[in-house]
């Protein structure tokens, strides 16, 4: 073997390889590369957690209430709104009476 010359050793899926690093000597460099890191892995499908339907939950929640607030005091102003029709027409009545 000569220096730095590399060696290439395939066994079965264990792939071994080895460099000489200084000539006449027991000195050698082995890098084992394992077969699980050499494989893609395969993907798990996405999993919707608990935390996500809670988070969904509140803005749904949220939200509703935020509408209903505005329905709410829609419908005050325009009872409001009609009580002070009538006012108005107790008023413009009683001064055309006059």
């Amino acid at each position: 073997m000569v220096e730095g010359e590399t060696t290439t050793t395939i066994v079965g899926n264990q792939t071994t390889t080895i460099t000489t690093t200084i000539p006449q000597t027991t000195t050698i460099g082995v890098t084992t590369i394992p077969e699980s890191s050499t494989t893609i892995p395969e993907e798990t499908p996405t999993e919707i957690k608990t935390w996500y339907i809670i988070l969904i939950v509140l803005i749904f929640v949220m939200i509703t209430i935020v509408i209903g607030y505005f329905k709410y005091k829609k419908k005050l102003m325009d009872i409001e709104f009609e009580q002070l029709k009538e006012k108005w027409k107790k008023i413009y009545f009683f001064n055309n009476q006059s």
